[in-house]
């Protein structure tokens, strides 16, 4: 995972979208965005981890002063302290030998955070995500900061990502070429006959791994021969071993540093030419 840090050229960028909007601060919820401004990668909600946390990572800016504050689950604490140049400040998931009460530490973690940045008693304008924020959060936001007025954050972020950085065009091309070996992995897998779907999928993981330097969150599906046929995504991979004239589809998506890429192709498996009806 890389990160650059509270002074990076894109929160500077969200900063002044929002101060354009208008408002004093931003309280940002969404993973691209929170991914984007933070210069860290959130990652996807996946696994126990995202039910036994109450909330995933929340970004606190000041759009007119240097307030960085990253929310984080607290398993998630380490990895944020080393790829975010902010401050960071975990609530409570899980914990094997005590009970826990992880909205309660989120929220609790909320208003600390709000009351440090000086929003508690002030007024001013602040920006939210009202799709990503969690209700919880927003009822606190309402009941704590009485004077303040809240505006979608999503147009000003919107337009603070549409122009990309040197940094993001090359974790752009990074991804890209990432999926490039999906591709061709699948191309080689489509040459012979004889792989069960499995197979297939587990070979182009372990070369997509192996590109991206660590493991990465990947999706999609591998499906081969009549179910190909068919739109059920997600429909494979199965334990179904391909035959020549088979037609393998895939349709892949991962994410890499915080950027995604998705790769769709469809072979014909055994070196076969394609019949009329896969031609058409």
């Amino acid at each position: 995972m890389t990160g650059f840090g509270a002074a990076g050229e894109e929160l500077a960028r969200a900063r002044g979208e929002l101060a354009a909007a208008g408002a004093d601060f931003g309280l940002l919820s969404s993973l691209a965005n929170v991914t984007y401004a933070g210069g860290w990668e959130v990652p996807v909600a996946l696994g126990a981890l995202a039910d036994l946390a109450y909330a995933q990572p929340l970004l606190l800016v000041g759009a007119r002063d240097a307030t960085a504050v990253l929310i984080v689950p607290n398993a998630q604490a380490g990895v944020a302290e080393a790829g975010f140049g902010g401050d960071v400040v975990a609530f409570d998931t899980f914990d094997s030998f005590a009970p826990t009460d992880s909205r309660a530490s989120f929220l609790a973690v909320l208003g600390e955070a709000l009351g440090q940045a000086g929003l508690i008693g002030a007024t001013g304008i602040l920006a939210v995500e009202e799709r990503t924020l969690p209700r919880a959060a927003a009822t606190l936001l309402e009941k704590t900061l009485p004077g303040w007025t809240f505006v979608e954050a999503a147009d000003p972020l919107a337009r603070a990502r549409a122009t990309k950085t040197e940094r993001e065009i090359g974790l752009l091309r990074l991804a890209a070429a990432i999926g490039d070996v999906a591709q061709t992995t699948l191309s080689e897998l489509a040459a012979t006959t004889g792989r069960t779907e499995h197979a297939m999928w587990g070979e182009i993981a372990a070369r997509v791994f192996a590109a991206a330097g660590r493991d990465i969150p990947l999706t999609g599906e591998l499906v081969t021969g009549p179910r190909t046929t068919t739109v059920a995504y997600p429909n494979g991979p199965r334990n179904r071993t391909t035959a020549p004239g088979d037609a393998a589809l895939m349709d892949l998506s991962s994410r890499v540093d915080g950027y995604w890429f998705d790769v769709t192709n469809t072979h014909v498996v055994g070196g076969v030419a394609p019949t009329a009806e896969q031609r058409r």
